[in-house]
This record gives C-alpha cells, structure tokens and sequence, in this order.
C-alpha cells in the first residue's frame, strides 16, 4: 500500500467568479426618528364665493307706549305691523298667521305696571286661540306701581294657516295690571 504524501503549499487565489444572483430583501429596519417641520408654504388662492344665504320667513309688530289694561283672554293688541317676509302680521287678529310649516323662533316682550298690591298676571303663547302652549312669563309684584320689562324668545314648530298670539290668560289685582310697548317678532328657521 501507498502511503499519501504532505500536503504542498495553497497556490495563488484564482481570479473571481460571475457575481451570482440577488437574494431576497430582508426585513424592513426601524422608523427613523420624525425630521424638523419644514416652513410654511405660501397660502394659496381665495376659494370661490360660496352661495348667499336664504331667509325663510320674518316679521314683527309693535303696540303702543299708552297704558292699556290687562284683560284675560284678549290678545295683546298691536298698531304697527313692520316690514315681512312669508309671514303675516294681522293687526286685526293681535298675532301672526303661518304661511308655511316649519320651525319658528317667537320673541315677545313688554312693559307690565302692577298698579295695586299683590297684582299679577300670566301671559301665554296661544295657537288658533286653542289652550294655550305654555305660559312665557308671569309678572307680579307685590308692591302697587312697579313696573317691569318682561320678555322671551321661544322656538315652536308650526303648521300653515296657524294664527299665533301673546293672550293674558290669568290676571289679578285692583286695579288690573296694565301693559304698554310690546314687541313681537317672529322669524322663520326651517
């Protein structure tokens, strides 16, 4: 048998070989921390003008600066009926009738006297007369001559053909209470 001899020296490093194929992409590495905020860009051009705006409905009317008693169950009376819109102010009837259903915002105010001790009356928000919506305020005092601005505004929803009014619907004291300047607008939201 033959017995195998030294291993001799390595020989030079040959030349490379062919670049060999691409290997797939690894593992996607972490989000880098969040740069500096760039500087504001310049604004840009104004937007087109967008549509006017459309009212629905609106009017108002006024009574008189002279003292004029309360009575239960008849409408605050009014003189002057101002400028309207779809909506209208009856003088004859003391209230407003509804051309359109909608949503409405009603704003009544004026002055009550309470001429004797102990006067009070109640005003409420009555629709075709029937039993009225709620009552908007009560004035009373119970001190003779004692005046109040009284007022309030109230959103109800109303049918065409409605009649609305301001009607006193309790009053008490000797003598009547009296009311001067009222005010009543009504303006149309939906």
């Amino acid at each position: 048998m033959c017995e195998t001899g030294l291993t001799g020296l390595t020989g030079p490093t040959g030349p490379t070989g062919p670049t060999g194929p691409i290997g797939p992409t690894g593992l996607t590495g972490l989000t880098g921390p969040t740069g500096l905020t760039g500087q504001t860009g310049p604004a840009g051009p104004p937007g087109p003008q967008g549509p006017a705006g459309t009212v629905l409905g609106y009017s108002s009317m006024y009574g008189s600066g002279e003292d004029t008693a309360v009575e239960d169950g008849t409408p605050i009376a009014f003189v002057v009926a101002n400028i309207s819109l779809g909506i209208v102010p009856s003088l004859a009837d003391n209230g407003f009738i509804i051309t359109t259903s909608g949503v409405y915002e009603l704003s009544f105010s004026l002055d009550v006297l309470i001429n004797g001790e102990g006067g009070e009356t109640e005003f409420s928000l009555f629709i075709n007369d029937s039993t009225p919506l709620f009552p908007i305020f009560t004035a009373s005092s119970p001190v003779a001559d004692t005046i109040m601005r009284t007022g309030v505004s109230t959103i109800v929803s109303l049918t065409a053909g409605d009649i609305v009014r301001v009607i006193p619907d309790f009053v008490s004291g000797s003598p009547a209470p009296t009311y001067r300047n009222p005010s009543f607008t009504i303006v149309q939201l939906s």
